[in-house]
């Protein structure tokens, strides 16, 4: 069958990225049974901050959202003021996007994945996957998000861990640790939910933890990116692409 939708060729080609999770996608009939969207960043309208993303930070300011201009295939650079806690805050829900678009659903797959990378991965707090509309989910002391309901991946102040987290009405589950971080290196996060009941982790292509408690099943979310400074210094985050597909 030729496919000629062309976010499912995308999504085709990006998803070798992190090959493993990806083994659960039909794509024989994905054209047909899957929402999906894939953004590499890589052109003006792939960072539309009037139109599709909502960027917010903290009191200070001074934070920045661009999209790099010297590098392979796009990547979008999230840089927060330079004091200690700052923070920059994008979210895919401004008044001509989608807002929040996607739900976890019974009898329904979703796959999520994002490539990312922290400067400084010690001294940073972040969050990168799917969250409830929410203008501030920075730490306020009990670490990140912030937020009511939310599945993704969040790392902390003063540790090198991505920890895979779910929270449904403010009680979360996390699965601390799966992926150690490097300074300025690239990691592909990843995470399939099987209905509401099982979301499994994947970390460069390599099958994780699974979570089977809080998983957001009553709210609708949308993509969402965090970066905190751990210290002071701006603590830059880049995220090489996001792809996400969701049975109809």
């Amino acid at each position: 069958m030729k496919l000629s939708s062309t976010g499912l060729q995308n999504l085709r080609a990006t998803s070798l990225r992190g090959q493993g999770m990806w083994e659960e996608f039909d794509f024989a009939e994905g054209m047909f049974k899957y929402c999906f969207y894939e953004n590499d960043f890589l052109r003006y309208p792939d960072y539309d901050a009037t139109n599709e993303w909502t960027l917010t930070q903290d009191a200070g300011t001074g934070g920045t959202v661009v999209l790099s201009d010297d590098i392979d295939f796009g990547e979008l650079i999230i840089t927060p003021h330079t004091d200690d806690n700052d923070w920059v805050e994008l979210q895919f829900t401004a008044a001509n996007a989608a807002g929040e678009f996607v739900s976890l659903a019974a009898r329904k797959a979703i796959f999520f994945e994002v490539r990312v990378r922290l400067a400084d991965i010690t001294q940073s707090d972040a969050f990168v996957g799917l969250c409830i509309t929410d203008a501030d989910i920075s730490d306020a002391g009990a670490g990140v998000p912030a937020a009511t309901d939310y599945i993704g991946f969040a790392k902390d102040d003063g540790d090198a861990y991505w920890d895979f987290v779910s929270a449904k009405n403010s009680t979360e589950t996390a699965k601390a640790a799966i992926a150690t971080g490097v300074n300025d290196t690239y990691v592909i996060l990843g995470f399939y939910v099987d209905g509401t009941s099982k979301a499994h982790s994947w970390i460069n292509g390599v099958k994780g933890p699974v979570i089977t408690t809080n998983l957001p099943d009553d709210e609708q979310l949308c993509f969402t990116f965090l970066s905190q400074n751990g210290a002071g210094a701006a603590k830059i985050m880049k995220v090489d692409f996001v792809q996400l597909a969701r049975e109809r």
